[in-house]
């Protein structure tokens, strides 16, 4: 009989009732959903994995990975319990609940923070590309990327004459010639992130964690998040903070915001089967992105 808090946290049985009765639905997501819950006293977050796919899979609960590589001025919920099903599968990861709101990001120093907090996270190298535990390239980085854009061309069916457009940029590009390989977030965007009743910034969700390049953190800061000029500010104190070169970082933005684009509208309408019109954004600003 589960009775203990410890148990009743291992117990995936019970953690699928618990949430689904009582628990609030903070975010229903492609891979996973995420919910709030108390228990026995304890306000917890728990991550609940729904997807899992060999060509867009991420490392579930990636937290445990990373707490040790990163420094303190990195904020990061504190897992408590990974909780397994009973046909052998990571189903639950358990957190310390994070109290706070969605940033500011209209305040600049909000944006100075997430500066900061990207150039923490990039300064953690890496020897070769891939997800934090593995599996490793060892391709250059140059030739990695333009196989991922190549093979994500491939997949595009909805729009023949995009993709070719697509595999003739991948076969361009040398922005990414000496790249170094670093730990990325792999999911930067507003969700992902909450002021603390401090102040502090929290970075969250670091399911698709991995080693790849620094430019991969910026896909998203202009989809439906940042401003032009919020995102202008946010590249301009990342660079000062890193020492990067503005002109050849903006490039490699620029290629891998469109691997991004055609990357999640093929999860969506190859993987989760939804209608290709209702995704038609990232195929407008794929089309934006190579006329640029």
């Amino acid at each position: 009989m589960v009775t203990s808090l410890s148990d009743k946290l291992r117990d995936a049985e019970f953690l699928r009732r618990a949430i689904h009765s009582s628990g609030r639905l903070i975010v229903a997501g492609p891979l996973n959903n995420a919910y709030e819950i108390t228990i026995d006293g304890a306000h917890l977050f728990v991550r609940e994995r729904v997807v899992t796919n060999s060509d867009y899979s991420q490392q579930f609960a990636a937290e445990r990975h990373v707490r040790a590589l990163l420094d303190e001025t990195v904020r990061i919920p504190t897992l408590v319990q990974i909780v397994t099903d009973a046909s052998g599968e990571e189903r639950f990861a358990v957190f310390e609940f994070v109290v706070g709101a969605p940033p500011d990001w209209s305040d600049a120093g909000i944006i100075e923070a997430l500066a900061g907090t990207l150039a923490a996270i990039h300064s953690i190298p890496g020897e070769r590309l891939g997800n934090i535990k593995g599996p490793f390239s060892d391709l250059p980085v140059r030739r990695y990327l333009t196989g991922l854009l190549q093979a994500e061309a491939s997949r595009l069916a909805a729009d023949p004459r995009l993709s070719d457009a697509i595999a003739l940029f991948a076969e361009t590009q040398d922005a990414f010639d000496g790249e170094p390989i670093v730990l990325c977030h792999g999911d930067v965007h507003s969700g992902n992130f909450l002021s603390g009743v401090d102040g502090a910034l929290w970075t969250l969700d670091w399911e698709a964690c991995r080693y790849r390049v620094a430019a991969a953190d910026f896909n998203q800061v202009a989809f439906r998040w940042m401003s032009p000029e919020q995102e202008k500010s946010l590249l301009n104190a990342y660079c000062d903070r890193t020492a990067r070169d503005r002109m050849r970082f903006r490039e490699q933005i620029r290629a891998l915001r469109l691997l991004w684009h055609i990357r999640t509208f093929n999860f969506y309408v190859n993987v989760l089967n939804q209608e290709t019109r209702r995704n038609e954004m990232h195929l407008a600003a794929a089309r934006a992105l190579l006329d640029r």
